[in-house]
């Protein structure tokens, strides 16, 4: 198999490295050691730069528009944090 880039892993950030090598017209193979996908997530939170990252590929607006974010910010001393997209400082919104 002839590629430029093999990317390990298929989780959040080796499915964006791939999927931004493509559209940069890389030549890209995404292996994972799992044969399906797993169904459980270990992305516990979306910091600023990831919405940046989003909105620069017009994903943002879309996910925000549905209004559902299934993930909580997390919790301090076992009090649930909201998760308040408005309330993240990025540099697009300053």
């Amino acid at each position: 198999m002839d590629t430029d880039v093999l990317v390990v892993g298929a989780g959040p950030t080796g499915m964006t490295l791939a999927n931004e090598l493509l559209v940069a017209g890389v030549s890209t193979v995404l292996v994972d050691k799992l044969s399906q996908r797993s169904e459980l997530s270990r992305a516990g939170g979306v910091q600023s730069r990831t919405l940046e990252a989003l909105d620069q590929r017009g994903l943002l607006e879309p996910l925000l528009a549905t209004g559902d974010y299934p993930i909580s910010a997390g919790h301090f001393a076992g009090i649930p944090l909201s998760l308040d997209f408005a309330r993240h400082r990025l540099r697009w919104r300053s």
